[in-house]
């Protein structure tokens, strides 16, 4: 986490709460701070674009980077767990040109799969039912399952 998203987390949670959660490695954490990030980038295009300035925020499912490089595999076949795991791994590179087209396109949220629409969707069209329907998969444990 970089230090303004933890400061920004902070400030939006509260220290101890923040600090409760992250002691505690937990991924409400994580989660926290992408939800803060996309609205404070709709807040922000809300507030710049008729002055001109248009804001964008890409939004990264798995993508390959050098940040594994030397890290060893507990095992061949580790199955990848958590948000996205259902999803294909993409380039930086597509990375970068889905980011430069959106931008091109003057798009505010720009996923790098474009499986992340039907999230959105699913939890527009009934947040209740979404949230509900999330609980429900981690109670049986299948939360980050891939296919989920």
């Amino acid at each position: 986490m970089s230090r303004t998203a933890s400061l920004l987390l902070d400030e939006m949670l509260g220290s101890r709460i923040a600090v409760h959660l992250r002691d505690r490695g937990h991924d409400a954490v994580a989660v926290v701070e992408v939800a803060a990030l996309i609205s404070m980038s709709e807040n922000l295009a809300v507030y710049l674009l008729p002055k001109g300035i248009r804001v964008s925020c890409l939004c990264p499912g798995p993508t390959m980077t050098t940040s594994t490089v030397g890290m060893k595999p507990w095992s061949d076949n580790v199955i990848m767990r958590g948000p996205g795991s259902n999803l294909m791994v993409k380039s930086q590179e597509h990375a970068a040109n889905v980011l430069a087209d959106g931008m091109c396109a003057g798009r505010i949220i720009i996923p790098t799969h474009e499986e992340g629409w039907e999230i959105v969707r699913r939890r527009g069209a009934s947040p209740d039912n979404f949230i509900r329907q999330k609980m429900e998969e981690f109670t049986r444990g299948e939360s980050g399952l891939p296919g989920r």
